[in-house]
């Protein structure tokens, strides 16, 4: 089932400028998508609305649709919340228009800029804590904390950015009358390319994996979803 894609559509500042973070932390299928605060950010705004697929079997035939905000606490820590539902493209399906939401958090540790001003490269610390349906059923619930790593570098009226996230993922999957965790890593990537007038195209891959649990009479198989994101940021101050 390697058919499948994703689209992001933001609101937020450039990259090159004081823009902030963007983050959909552990969303169902939507990738962990993250952009550090290259500058001072203080009160300034990034909406974002994702509508993301998963890429692989274990991704799902689902299409997941968030809309969140984050805001900057000062000018190295940003925080953030997502909301949004999962919607399968074949009904009848167990994941129709299921809720689900998400917090984050980033917290930049190291920022180092070019002597000659054209770049920067900053290393963060980022966590979440998500919340996604599985079935009408059983949810999930992801905990994800690692580091943000990012390279800026200015090229004109441009500011291209890559960057990734390693991180150490707790996924609690819960029945009405049971549970279990699992424990696994993920990995995002991506690219995103600002222009002078505010816009960026964003790009962004997320890999996560976890191994079987067994728990009494209840076994959570193996899984390791692969989701893409495919979008455009605008600049926003609020």
């Amino acid at each position: 089932m390697l058919r499948s894609f994703a689209i992001a559509i933001a609101v937020s500042g450039t990259l090159g400028g004081s823009g902030p973070t963007l983050a959909a932390a552990q969303l169902n299928t939507v990738p962990f998508a993250y952009s550090p605060p290259p500058g001072p950010q203080r009160g300034l705004g990034t909406g974002t609305l994702f509508a993301a697929r998963g890429v692989n079997d274990d991704s799902g035939e689902t299409w997941a649709f968030a809309l969140g905000l984050e805001l900057g606490v000062s000018d190295a820590v940003s925080v953030g919340g997502a909301v949004g539902t999962v919607q399968s493209l074949d009904p009848p399906s167990d994941h129709e228009r299921n809720l689900q939401g998400a917090l984050t958090a980033a917290v930049r540790l190291f920022r180092a800029v070019s002597a000659d001003g054209s770049g920067s490269t900053s290393i963060s610390v980022v966590a979440g804590l998500g919340y996604a349906p599985i079935t009408v059923r059983a949810s999930e619930t992801n905990v994800p904390i690692g580091l943000g790593i990012a390279r800026v570098i200015e090229l004109g009226g441009l500011a291209v950015e890559a960057w990734t996230s390693p991180r150490f993922v707790a996924r609690r999957v819960a029945f009405p009358d049971d549970h279990a965790t699992q424990y696994g890593g993920a990995l995002s990537a991506g690219a995103n390319v600002g222009f002078s007038l505010g816009a960026a195209l964003v790009a962004a891959v997320e890999y996560r994996t976890f191994g079987e649990k067994r728990r009494g009479a209840l076994t959570v198989p193996v899984h390791s979803p692969l989701s893409a994101a495919l979008g455009l940021r605008f600049r926003s101050g609020l």
